[in-house]
């Protein structure tokens, strides 16, 4: 398991370039202050990487500071929304399988990450705890899903105070 996290927490830093382009591609509505938004566990997992907790993506480099939450899951694991939300892009991207990011509105967004096949498509509504997507099978690595909710261009904290309570 160590080897497939550290593995996956390296990807982090080129998923990160491109999850920032995505975001320029598809900017936020202009709008006043983001609200902090209360937001269901995507996936039955634990966090092994919380948002601002710092990581050194290798030996050579100092710790990075986490832009969003990484969860470790079982295989095959289901993937939901963690909130109603308007699907705007559903792509992969290189190293961190399939990607989505909902618009759960108010100028905020999550991203989650890591997938091996997703079951929703852009310009989709999904219901909160809808089905997004599945996780890899695998008898030998361990399967993380990265979940980062933004503020337009900013990632922020998501509120998981009641992420026990709410799966």
């Amino acid at each position: 398991m160590k080897r497939s996290f550290v593995k996956f927490v390296s990807r982090l830093s080129a998923a990160a370039i491109a999850m920032m382009t995505l975001a320029a591609a598809y900017p936020a509505a202009a709008s006043g202050a983001c609200s902090a938004a209360s937001i269901l566990p995507p996936i039955d997992g634990v966090v092994v990487l919380d948002y601002g907790q710092a990581k050194a993506l290798s030996l050579d480099t100092p710790p990075v500071k986490s832009r969003g939450v990484l969860f470790s899951s079982e295989a095959g694991a289901t993937v939901t929304a963690p909130a109603s939300a308007y699907i705007e892009y559903v792509g992969t991207i290189e190293n961190m399988g399939h990607v989505v990011i909902l618009n759960i509105g108010d100028d905020r967004r999550i991203v989650l990450g890591g997938m091996a096949s997703v079951s929703v498509a852009s310009h989709q509504i999904v219901e909160a705890h809808g089905r997004v997507g599945v996780m890899m099978e695998s008898d030998t690595e361990t399967p993380y899903l990265y979940m980062e909710l933004r503020c337009g261009d900013e990632p922020v904290k998501p509120n998981m105070s009641l992420l026990s309570a709410m799966r």
